[in-house]
């Protein structure tokens, strides 16, 4: 079991506060904003950390660039995948891939 895997099996068995509170302190190391991909409609929306929450579903987004692989999130997480803004999370990538 990796980090990720880790981090699915502990976020179900955590409330609803707990939960929030986890994933604002995955949006206070995000970087998406700085990505090339991130868009104003983004912004607009406040999308962040979709790596675990998955694609946009609000804003059409061009891949310019991505900077995943670099994200504290992707590290701390142990994320093997790229473009979430417009693939979908970690975990529907590797759901996909089994």
């Amino acid at each position: 079991m990796d980090k990720f895997d880790e981090y699915m099996e502990h976020m179900k068995g955590l409330g609803p506060e707990e939960a929030r509170n986890l994933m604002e302190g995955y949006k206070k190391k995000c970087t998406c904003a700085s990505c090339p991909s991130y868009n104003e409609c983004m912004a607009r929306k406040r999308e962040l950390i979709y790596c675990i929450l998955g694609k946009s579903r609000n804003c059409q987004i061009d891949e310019l660039g991505c900077i995943c692989p670099d994200c504290p999130v992707a590290s701390e997480l142990d994320l093997k995948n790229s473009y979430y803004c417009t693939q979908g999370s970690e975990n529907e990538a590797r759901r996909t891939k089994r």
